[in-house]
């Protein structure tokens, strides 16, 4: 496992024979549909929406090194729950 925390492109590690996971908290279908588009004929896009509860959502922000706010987190449930 290869962790990525610097810019890089999806499209340039896909190209580099890596297989990539992007870990996304405020994940939007427009954000999938550009990165299937990116690599349609190189690599095979799938997707796993974990579906938490809003109470543990804001606990688990909490504990995290850097948080980000309930506010956020009740802003991109909401928009969650709309989409």
């Amino acid at each position: 496992i290869t962790i990525v925390r610097f810019p890089v492109t999806i499209e340039t590690l896909i190209n580099s024979g890596y297989s990539v996971i992007y870990d996304a908290t405020n994940v939007k279908e427009e954000y999938i549909s550009r990165i299937a588009k990116i690599v349609q004929y190189t690599a095979t896009v799938t997707f796993q929406i974990f579906d938490v509860p809003l109470d543990i959502a804001i606990a688990r922000d909490l504990m995290r090194e850097r948080w980000v706010g309930e506010e956020v987190i009740r802003k991109m449930y909401a928009n969650y729950l709309v989409n």
